[in-house]
């Protein structure tokens, strides 16, 4: 990526992260849609008083 004419790999670098880093917020999002957060500390305080 350093020779002459690296420019387009560091574009596709840089694009490669914000799309991967777009994809993880969408399911993020989504997953805090369907689970509470409370619900997972409650449920990992349950299993530790056992």
């Amino acid at each position: 990526m350093t020779y002459s004419g690296g420019g387009e790999a560091w574009q596709l670098v840089s694009s490669m992260g914000v799309l991967y880093t777009a994809t993880m917020l969408v399911i993020l999002v989504v997953a805090l849609r369907f689970v509470n957060p409370t619900q997972l500390v409650a449920r990992v305080k349950e299993s530790r008083d056992d």
